[in-house]
């Protein structure tokens, strides 16, 4: 008996509280992931494409199997692959966005990592109402830094889309970047260089009227160009 007490005496009470909080929040990731294939919204059929921006991003060493699930009783990676998963797999990102911010906060992972990559996910999937719900979930959750996280987001999601050379749906998500100089960037990067220098004229950065500089000189836009040095010729007369 004396033996007995002992052993259960060595887990501390946060550690038990712990396995218990995950074995709760397994069973509600499992019951909704099950509810998702119920509604022929295939699990398994995503989790390849997860995988890849995980490990190619070189933060977790771990390797995972394709043809297995993640679950919260593993590593790290399973558990940011886990929370990417149940938001891009609902109807809506509401669905299980509240599931994502519980397992963030739960297991202290970078919730802007994870959202950059369900927006990412949603990018590839051509979701980009999607994206914006994603925007007002972030905002409404009450996380610290919100801006800046939205901001990382949106900024993934534009850099998808400008690999992808699709333009079309940019202006909308580049509007929704809070900080000017990350905005312009956004813009840069799109080629969109007469919005950039707007901005950038708009802000007095004049850093950032060089970058269009630059862009616009490897572009062959020579109308930008000499709207960029005269501006800056007239920052140096003054």
């Amino acid at each position: 008996m004396e033996s007995t007490l002992q052993l259960a005496m060595k887990l501390d009470p946060r550690e038990v509280n712990h396995h218990l909080s995950t074995v709760f929040w397994q069973m509600e990731v499992t019951k909704f992931l099950h509810s998702c294939e119920l509604e022929q919204r295939h699990v398994m059929d995503l989790i390849p494409g997860l995988l890849q921006p995980l490990q190619s991003s070189g933060i977790f060493g771990t390797k995972l199997s394709s043809c297995s699930v993640p679950t919260l009783f593993g590593s790290n990676i399973e558990r940011m692959q886990l929370a990417v998963l149940v938001m891009v797999c609902g109807k809506t990102v509401d669905e299980g966005f509240g599931l994502a911010f519980r397992i963030i906060k739960d297991y202290h992972l970078k919730a802007s990592q994870i959202y950059s990559l369900a927006g990412k996910k949603l990018v590839c999937d051509g979701r980009f109402a999607d994206i914006e719900q994603l925007i007002f979930c972030i905002q409404s959750s009450g996380l610290s830094e919100t801006s800046s996280v939205c901001d990382d987001v949106l900024v993934q999601c534009v850099h998808t889309l400008a690999e992808k050379r699709d333009s079309t749906d940019m202006e909308p998500l580049i509007k929704l970047i809070v900080d000017p100089g990350r905005k312009i960037s956004a813009y840069i990067k799109c080629r969109q260089l007469k919005s950039a220098y707007l901005l950038a004229v708009k802000y007095s950065r004049l850093d950032d009227v060089r970058k269009i500089l630059h862009e616009a000189q490897k572009l062959g836009q020579t109308k930008m160009q000499q709207i960029c040095l005269k501006r800056l010729g007239q920052q140096v007369e003054t």
